[in-house]
């Protein structure tokens, strides 16, 4: 689509990432969890790439958020020092994390 979209300040570099855990159906023992984080690597915030894990079943906290956030900006540093010919780091990170608000409370305590 190559559309741009609204940001706080486009005048600086964001880095937009969105992270959420899908659990198996009721009843299902035994079942993993998988978890995903999307993050932008573009300066306009319309590209996207995505990162999948495994994890315990029924598990709210994202067990391995630090090695998927550390994978997205190592993407986005890449991108920017090929696409854009650019080596700066994003100057602000926008973090969205899905979850249901019968469990909110669990992950803002971590």
């Amino acid at each position: 689509m190559g559309m741009a979209n609204s940001l706080p300040n486009p005048c600086l570099s964001n880095n937009v990432l969105g992270a959420d855990v899908i659990h198996p159906a009721p009843g299902a023992e035994g079942r993993p969890s998988f978890t995903s984080l999307v993050t932008s690597v573009d300066r306009y915030t319309a590209k996207y790439i995505a990162t999948s894990k495994v994890q315990t079943g029924r598990q709210e906290i994202i067990a391995d958020l630090e090695d998927m956030v550390k994978y997205a900006l190592n993407k986005y540093m890449l991108y920017r020092k090929a696409i854009e010919r650019t080596n700066s780091p994003p100057t602000r990170l926008i973090f969205y994390r899905g979850t249901s608000i019968p469990v909110i409370a669990e992950p803002l305590s971590f």
